[in-house]
This record gives structure tokens, sequence and C-alpha cells, in this order.
């Protein structure tokens, strides 16, 4: 059977394995065992001239017009797309509403749609501004939204990473949900790098760049309550770079690369990130592979991937006793630690790229 053509299109950053945080190369590279690929890099670092210099009038002008988010790039991309694509064979997998091409198949790969932006800086004023969009001007977010919205109902698929973002397109937008597939997103874990011998049942692990989204100083909060009761424990800290924090048994890692974190999932007994704002948060599949019982907000995907009660802990509020509280129970339930290695197998096939990239085509090949 001939392989499909797919037209791979997005803003590739200057390296390549670090783009969307490794989210475009590892589609990329997974994408060419199935299809024949070729790509159209529509960000600052293509080669085509016209693009580049695109992308730059979008910046200088979005300070000036910010309503025009789409704008010189956006229309410029279309314009080159169907001049140079149009009679092509092939189909358009993307990651952002443009190129538009007329005729072609066109499958949307996202984490997060604008409506639900706009629905923040409408309704939850203060998720919005730790969001990592709230630099965004209102008007910004309406034109964008609107743009979303138009192409939704001209693609032949949305794939989703999550599946609090596919009942969100279809309650919210009202997709029709045979054309939205959830299909997940890979990690870096690999079976060998797993080993449980380190683990003394008394150390939480929290991971996160930005420390005040993922509810950092919440974990601190409760931490320190627990510490009074079992003094023995202890908080290893990744991913802020300037977080200054001095307290017994608290250990400030700084931003690791993923090949250090591995000590810590395979130091540490539970992992404690209860986001409030977490659009997917792959890394609940890493630890989850790596033995570690979690903790996170009953809220977006974080319910989908931990079973309360039996692979860790839902938090209902914001109230760092029950937090604290959970943390205690989490690293005390033997039961748990059991439940959570038993689903290992489950967890490295659910989360693994090869696993994604097999049901993205099937829809893709059922077409």
């Amino acid at each position: 059977m001939k392989k499909k053509k797919i037209l791979f299109s997005c803003a590739w950053k200057y390296n390549r394995k670090n783009s969307w945080s490794g989210t475009h190369f590892a589609l990329y590279k997974h994408l060419n065992k199935k299809f024949d690929v070729f790509e159209f890099d529509t960000g600052i670092h293509s080669k085509i001239f016209f693009v580049k210099l695109a992308v730059i009038a979008d910046k200088i002008l979005s300070k000036v017009l910010p309503c025009n988010t789409i704008g010189w790039r956006g229309k410029f991309i279309n314009y080159y797309a169907v001049k140079k694509y149009r009679n092509k064979d092939f189909v358009l997998f993307q990651f952002e509403e443009y190129p538009y091409i007329a005729g072609v198949d066109k499958y949307i790969y996202q984490d997060l749609h604008m409506g639900y932006v706009k629905k923040m800086m409408e309704e939850m004023p203060e998720l919005f501004k730790m969001s990592g969009y709230q630099k965004l001007q209102y008007k910004a977010v309406v034109a964008r939204e609107k743009s979303q919205k138009d192409f939704y109902k001209h693609v032949t698929a949305v794939f989703t990473m999550g599946h609090w973002l596919r009942k969100e397109l279809i309650e919210y937008y009202g997709l029709p949900e045979q054309k939205v597939f959830c299909v997940g997103g890979g990690y870096n874990v690999e079976p060998e790098f797993i080993h449980s011998e380190m683990k003394s049942g008394n150390k939480i692990l929290f991971i996160g760049r930005d420390f005040y989204r993922k509810n950092g100083f919440l974990v601190i909060d409760a931490f320190k309550l627990l510490k009074k009761t079992k003094p023995e424990i202890e908080l290893y800290i990744a991913g802020p770079e300037n977080l200054k924090v001095s307290y017994p048994g608290i250990h400030i890692l700084g931003n690791l690369k993923y090949s250090e974190l591995v000590y810590y999932y395979n130091l540490c007994d539970v992992f404690c990130m209860p986001s409030k704002f977490e659009a997917y948060g792959l890394v609940f599949a890493e630890a989850l592979a790596f033995g570690l019982p979690c903790i996170g907000r009953d809220a977006f995907e974080m319910p989908y991937f931990i079973d309360d009660g039996k692979t860790g802990f839902l938090l209902k509020s914001e109230d760092s006793n029950e937090l604290s509280e959970l943390m205690r129970k989490a690293l005390e339930s033997d039961e748990m630690k059991r439940n959570v290695v038993d689903k290992r197998a489950f967890y490295l096939y659910e989360y693994s790229w090869n696993t994604v990239i097999n049901r993205i085509a099937k829809v893709i090949n059922a077409k």
C-alpha cells in the first residue's frame, strides 16, 4: 500500500529538538515511519525569506495593532502555501490554523484552544494572570479565537493531546464528536532508566519551571505542615531557576535536563504538582511510569492521569492542610505505590509516541 504524503507545517525553533518542548520533533520523526512527510516551516527560522520577513513584521505590528494576531505572517503563509501546494497530492498536518488550503484534508494537533483563553480572561481573571497568555490583549484573543472557529469548520479532524480539551471543543464549540480525537502526547521515558531500589519512602518530587502557575508555593506550605509530624520527609524541587527557599528538607535543584531528572524520578516516592492551570501535563505520565503516586488538582487533564485514591490524589481546594494530608497518605500507602507499579506497562504504552502516532495514522488512513 502506497504511503500517503503529509505536509508537516509548524514553526520550528532554531534547535528543532526543543521545538514546543520536543513535541514538533517527536511527531515529525514518528510520522515519517507511517507516511511520506515533507515540511513547511512557518516560523522565524524558515528557509523561505518572505516567511521570515512576515514573522518579523507581525512582531512589530502586533505592538501597534494587537488585535491583528494572524497578521501578515498568516496572510503570507496562506498565499504562499496555496500558490505552491494547491495541486499537490497530500494531507496537511499542522499546529496552527494556517496555512489554509482549500480542497486538502487538514489535521490540527492541539493542547489548548483560544476559546478557553478567552473564557479565562472573562470569567477567571486570576487564573488568566498565570496562564502564560496574560500578555495578550483582549482584542488579540478575540481575533485569534474567531480565526480558530472559522478553521474548525473546514478541518478534517482535530487531534487533541488530552481528553479535557476534546470535551471542551465538543461542548464549547459544538464540534461533532466524530471530528475530534484524543490521541495523547508522548514522553521521554525509556524502560531501562527505571530503577526503584533508591526509594526510601520519605521523598516528594515537584517539577515545573513556572513555579507559581504549577502551585509550587502551596506545595511548600503543605510540606512545612507535614514536616512538623514527619520530620524525616524531604521535598525536591526541579524547574525554577531563581527560587530562593531555605528550609530543612527542601532541596532546590534548578532547571534540569531530562537525563538529570531521571535520577530524581528514581530517588523520590511521590510526585506532587497541583497546578492551577495545566492544559495537559505529561510530567504526570512520566512520574507514574517511574512508580510515583501523583498528587494533582481536580481540574483539566489531571483527573485523566490520576485515579483518585488508587494511583494518587486529586486536590479539591487551595488548602495547604488538605494537601499536607494527601502528601502523608501518599507517602504511607504501600497499596497505592503497588497500584502504580502494577500499571507501569499501561503507562509505557498509553503515553508513548508510537501509540500516539498509531492513533493519528488510523484516523488519517481511514479517510
